[in-house]
């Protein structure tokens, strides 16, 4: 009679995905909110990522918490959202004009990383992840 319960209680345990800590390095304290993005490939470069979370700027580095995240291939993103408006802003060319940073500290050449350049591989318990925002 254990044993069913037992296994029900490890699958779902198993299912509900691990925690990624997050610290995000060059935030002002107490100016705006930090957007992340958690995105699978599909996801990378748009605001509708498997896991999304925002959190006032407070101190730097910022650390972050992002738990339920099942195993698989992510990539991170981080809008420095200075101005408290929830988005990221952009000028007249559709460049951002608010801090933004990937995991791995990706960079793209003549626009934004690709997905591969900030792609990083979570286990499905935990990670650490260190993101400049600049």
């Amino acid at each position: 009679m254990l044993k069913p319960v037992l296994a029900a209680l490890l699958a779902l345990s198993a299912h509900a995905g691990g925690t990624l800590e997050i610290e995000v390095a060059n935030v002002m304290a107490g100016k705006g909110q930090l957007l992340i993005g958690l995105c699978k490939k599909s996801e990378f470069l748009t605001p509708h990522c498997s896991h999304n979370q925002s959190v006032p700027a407070s101190k730097n580095p910022q650390p972050i918490q992002l738990t339920g995240v099942p195993a698989g291939e992510y990539a991170l993103q981080v809008v420095y959202d200075r101005n408290s408006n929830y988005r990221m802003d952009v000028n007249n060319f559709g460049a951002p004009i608010e801090p933004i940073g990937f995991s791995r500290d990706a960079v793209g050449k003549m626009g934004p990383p690709r997905f591969d350049d900030a792609r990083f591989t979570f286990n499905g318990q935990s990670a650490r992840l260190r993101v400049h925002v600049y």
